[in-house]
């Protein structure tokens, strides 16, 4: 009654083409991580930068003398120390060798 006519596509081309979308999900989902871990850190980098703020703007606000005010001020650079290279240390152990 009829005539079709049916479009076969060879199996080395599907397979070919089934191998490039594989390619492409696993590129898709390695993306997707590092755009987390940037949001992760920048986050990180924000808040930090947000506590330092706090901690200056209580120093300004406490301090009754000049060396109270100095030794606050040697204490926030101390902790500003510790938290970049906890940043440091965590972005190298997040940080895949290519």
């Amino acid at each position: 009654m009829f005539n079709f006519t049916i479009n076969v596509i060879d199996n080395q081309k599907l397979d070919h083409i089934s191998k490039e979308i594989a390619k492409m999900i696993v590129e898709l989902e390695d993306l997707k991580t590092k755009v987390t871990d940037l949001k992760s850190a920048s986050d990180a980098a924000e808040n930090l930068l947000t506590l330092i703020k706090q901690r200056l703007d209580q120093l300004l606000q406490n301090a009754t003398d000049l060396e109270t005010l100095k030794q606050g001020l040697v204490e926030v650079g101390q902790q500003i120390e510790q938290e970049k290279n906890d940043l440091a240390a965590a972005v190298v152990a997040n940080t895949p060798a290519e």
